[in-house]
């Protein structure tokens, strides 16, 4: 199978770019929705959305984490894992998305490796088994939009890396 882009995008962002440009362009459009545990569906605006990934990226740079940093997730695919996510690459750091169903061993083998500087957690998964943590929850808003400046990102600049296991002995940061 050969893919084909179906339109050559006008300019090429690093990510943080992207997600502002998009939140600025599409402010009040539905960003990310989820069903709920009474069979509801919960909506967030691109605004919203930004809002609490800007709060929790000056979270994470109160830590002193900055560009270029390691910094994993270790949760439960949801809002907070994404908004996570999202905050990472706002400060400029090096998201390192772990798989949930890891054992500790496991975990604390990508943190030593990757040097992650921070964890993200989701409650259930956390232990005295796991050295840093941060709880993956909701981030409470104290940020507008503009209240954030972004560090100087390059397309070069990596903002992931992924363990990928090969036939070689243990996985691999990529």
């Amino acid at each position: 199978m050969e893919w084909k882009l179906v339109k050559e995008p006008e300019e090429i962002f690093p990510i943080p770019q992207s997600f502002l440009k998009t939140v600025r362009t599409y402010p009040d459009k539905t960003a990310l929705q989820i069903l709920t545990s009474n069979g509801g569906i919960k909506k967030w605006t691109y605004k919203e959305l930004a809002e609490m990934v800007i709060s929790l990226a000056k979270e994470i740079k109160s830590k002193d984490a900055e560009k270029g940093d390691r910094v994993a997730i270790y949760g439960q695919y949801n809002p907070e894992w994404i908004i996570a996510y999202l905050a990472i690459q706002l400060v400029g750091a090096i998201g390192v998305p772990l798989d949930n169903r890891l054992t500790y061993r496991e975990v604390n083998h990508f943190l030593n490796n990757s040097e992650a500087k921070l964890l993200f957690a989701s409650e259930e998964l956390l232990s005295q088994d796991i050295n840093i943590s941060t709880p993956l929850k909701m981030p409470e808003v104290t940020s507008k939009i503009d209240d954030f400046t972004l560090p100087q990102l390059t397309l070069d600049d990596p903002a992931l890396i992924l363990y990928t296991s090969g036939t070689t002995g243990s996985p691999k940061g990529r």
